[in-house]
Parts: C-alpha cells; structure tokens; sequence
C-alpha cells in the first residue's frame, strides 16, 4: 500500500509517520497528507481543530458508515478566510 512504498522510497519507518486529512480540506477536496514525526515543517497541518487523523476516521466509518453523514465537526478558520466572511455576512459569525 501506500504507507509501504513511502517507506521504501524514503527510509521511513512505519511508526514514524502520521497520515491525516483536513476539514475543511484546504483545496476543496479530499486528500490525505502522510508525515514524518518529528519533521519541523509538520506543525501548521496538525494543528488541533483542523486535521483528523487518517486512522480515527477509518476506525469511525467502520463503526459506522454514515458516522460522518451525522457528526457535527468542529474546526478552525481565520478571520481572513472566505467562509469566515460569508458567515458573518449571514449572521452566523462573530
């Protein structure tokens, strides 16, 4: 799979990389980011209120399927992001 070959490309351990997705995802899109623990230039995409670990939310879809479809997911936006200003202008934003 993918955690394999990113280890044989790159060296890396197993157990030192960390894969997660953003939500809101940055690009309007899903993708997935792997890291290397420890990496300095890792510390903005793991910030709490914006990544979900990969494993977590493999673990909470088989659980159940339409966890997402339910959940209500809290997550971070500047004040200088675009749906932060449509939300104010809708009455939902400080």
């Amino acid at each position: 799979g993918v955690v394999a070959c990113i280890c044989a490309k790159y060296g890396v351990p197993a157990n030192q990389l960390r894969a997660y997705l953003h939500y809101l995802p940055s690009f309007w899109h899903l993708h997935i980011h792997f890291n290397v623990l420890g990496c300095p230039t890792v510390g903005g995409g793991l910030n709490v209120g914006k990544a979900l670990l990969l494993d977590d939310v493999i673990d909470q879809l088989e659980r159940d399927p339409m966890h997402f479809a339910r959940a209500a997911i809290t997550y971070a936006i500047g004040s200088n992001d675009t749906l932060y200003a449509a939300l104010r202008a809708a009455g939902l934003a400080e």
